[in-house]
């Protein structure tokens, strides 16, 4: 049996300046259950124009999607973007300010930062032995034409169970991630910040599945 700990490190890293909050690891009652460790960090930064904006259109989600239980050999990433993607504009609208569009530039940016991460089995801004190193490399490759841009990345672990010495993972509906996705930066200032940012005007979402960490690595880019 083992017990059950959580760890949530929030992090903002900025070009000029960064700053972190750690908290230590929770012992609680022995359980049968280990839920693997929560990170997220933000950063902002400016960029340069390169070239013309690329948006996609929304995505039609159905609440019965929704409700279905993660397989994680076929794991529907679309439908977890989608939902992440309703649950931070809903912020925003209920805030006054203007929804997020996609953008397809952004995308092919946090993908080029999400895929490293779960290469390299880090949570970190910045990559190391690449062509692209920092966020406004990213962006300059995907084809990025924005002024300001940010970055908040996280993963989120899923549940692990042992019984009679066998591990499973437990798997949450899809539902059930997107809003732990949304709440893992909502209650960070840094990362809150850069969802309800004015200036950002678009975004761009990565999502994958990591086997070593047992998590959902997620990534976002903003541009406006």
């Amino acid at each position: 049996m083992r017990n059950l700990q959580i760890f949530l490190l929030l992090a903002s890293m900025f070009i000029y300046a960064s700053c972190k909050s750690d908290s230590e690891p929770k012992s609680e009652k022995p359980t049968q259950e280990v839920t693997n460790i929560k990170k997220t960090a933000s950063k902002e930064s400016k960029v340069r124009i390169q070239k013309k904006r690329k948006n996609e259109p929304e995505l039609e989600i159905e609440n019965a999607s929704l409700s279905a239980i993660i397989t994680l050999g076929n794991i529907d990433y679309s439908l977890i973007n989608a939902r992440l993607f309703q649950k931070i504009n809903e912020e925003r609208r209920r805030l006054n300010l203007p929804s997020f569009k996609n953008n397809n530039n952004l995308k092919r940016a946090a993908k080029l930062h999400n895929d490293y991460m779960v290469r390299a089995d880090i949570l970190d801004h910045n990559q190391s032995g690449t062509s692209t190193p920092q966020l406004r490399d990213r962006i300059d490759r995907a084809g990025g034409n924005f002024r300001t841009a940010g970055e908040n990345i996280q993963y989120e672990g899923f549940t692990i169970r042992t019984t009679n010495g066998v591990e499973s993972i437990l798997a949450p509906t899809y539902e059930a991630l997107a809003e732990q996705l949304w709440q893992n930066w909502k209650v960070s200032p840094p990362h809150y910040k850069n969802l309800t940012n004015p200036e950002f005007l678009y975004l761009g979402t990565s999502l994958k599945w990591s086997s070593k960490k047992t998590a959902i690595f997620a990534t976002q880019v903003y541009g406006g």
